[in-house]
């Protein structure tokens, strides 16, 4: 029986599970890497591994292939065969898969099916993948720029208000006592964000705040929810409509922890996608990124994953077009 240890690396937080076959037998959770291009990202990725080695008692336990979907590895592909390399060497694995955490959670919930995944997270990124391996992503583009609709948007946004009441500029008074309570004096504010280790996790912290404050009937709290799941729902629809024609039937689920806040989000997402994209049939995710981390060391070389796989075994890349595979550009 195949032992595979899977690992979702993200921007606040990493979890990685031990597979004996189909069953998860154990798992851990680490910090997280707030992306891999950052100048100590292989450092950050190495203490994330050791931790999890420590955790799940690996000196003795034999794993046959690790699978890893990284945060930011798309932007930096060139970087694959050395990550892949220090698994290796840590682990004392013979194989190495490495790709982004995005194809990981599309492979989680849709086993390998066309469609369309939207992840979201403290970031926001939706990617399709066709019958044939044609695939496209959208959005990801990192909180400065882009991530609309994820953690830290909807956290920001709900600070934005806070901030505002705090001026007497209308404003939420609700999400500015709520701000209060998790930063301290809303004067210090911008030295807390701006200070953080990880300035995107501090603010999409405030995202469980602002789900509060809707459920309490807040209206600021409320809309920025209901753009939340409509920015997502076009993320959604942009990716499927590079890689679907018109006219097709599209696939599509979700991933992530944003979506714990159920139908706060789901209901605006649902509705905006059903839409944009009629023939969108929405469905539940079959699993998560673990569970796709697993289904791609078990794939075929095949699969319509391949182009945005690495493998690594004790031998050398197993495949040499994986050394130039193409991720899809977002936009």
């Amino acid at each position: 029986m195949t032992r595979v240890l899977g690992f979702d690396v993200g921007q606040t937080g990493s979890r990685a599970a031990l597979f004996d076959g189909p069953e998860r037998v154990a798992t851990s959770v680490q910090m997280g890497c707030r992306t891999i291009v950052d100048s100590d990202g292989l450092s950050c990725l190495s203490r994330i591994v050791a931790g999890v080695a420590a955790d799940l008692g690996l000196a003795s336990e034999r794993v046959d292939v690790a699978s890893i979907g990284l945060t930011g590895i798309a932007q930096c592909w060139s970087q694959a065969p050395g990550i892949a390399d220090a698994i290796r060497d840590a682990l004392a694995v013979d194989r190495v898969i490495v790709t982004s955490d995005m194809v990981s959670w599309h492979a989680g919930a849709l086993h390998h099916r066309p469609g369309v995944v939207v992840a979201a997270g403290t970031g926001a990124v939706a990617m399709a993948v066709g019958p044939t391996g044609e695939s496209a992503h959208c959005d990801g583009w990192g909180y400065l720029l882009g991530d609309d609709g994820g953690g830290q948007w909807i956290g920001r946004a709900g600070l934005v208000s806070a901030l505002r009441s705090y001026d007497g500029r209308a404003g939420s008074t609700l999400l500015q006592r709520l701000a209060e309570r998790r930063y301290g004096g809303l004067e210090d504010l911008p030295a807390v964000i701006h200070g953080a280790e990880n300035p995107a996790g501090a603010m999409a912290a405030f995202a469980e705040d602002v789900a509060q404050a809707a459920r309490e009937g807040d209206a600021d709290a409320q809309r920025i929810w209901s753009r939340a799941g409509h920015e997502l729902a076009a993320t959604a629809t942009a990716a499927a409509r590079r890689v679907f024609q018109r006219g097709e039937t599209v696939l599509v689920s979700y991933a992530g922890s944003l979506f714990q806040a159920e139908e706060l989000l789901m209901e605006p997402f649902r509705r905006e996608l059903a839409r944009l994209v009629p023939l969108a049939r929405l469905t539940e995710p079959a699993g998560d990124a673990l569970d796709g981390a697993r289904h791609l060391a078990m794939s075929e070389i095949h699969s319509p994953y391949e182009r945005l796989l690495l493998r690594v075994t004790s031998s050398g890349r197993r495949a040499k077009e994986n050394d130039e595979a193409v991720f899809p550009t977002a936009g």
